[in-house]
């Protein structure tokens, strides 16, 4: 297990009961956003935990081109 997913295991594992309900609405934010490593393995682990939950990813980076590539990212994934 990598830095990243240990990250969104200790923010998201406590809540898991109230994330997977149905009407379940999660914001994420990640204010050192870079290459959107930590929102895209937040993504996966909630979509994983519970499909039917909308999800909403929210970032902050100062390198406008970091924050290209991190866009990027969160696209493909």
């Amino acid at each position: 297990m990598g830095g990243v997913d240990l990250g969104v295991g200790l923010c998201l594992k406590p809540h898991q009961e109230l994330l997977s309900k149905d009407s379940a609405i999660t914001s994420v934010y990640d204010p050192a956003f870079g290459t959107a490593g930590f929102l895209t393995r937040a993504a996966r682990w909630l979509k994983e935990n519970n499909p039917n939950s909308l999800l909403r990813l929210y970032g902050h980076e100062r390198t406008p081109r970091t924050a290209g590539v991190g866009r990027g990212n969160l696209l493909i994934s």
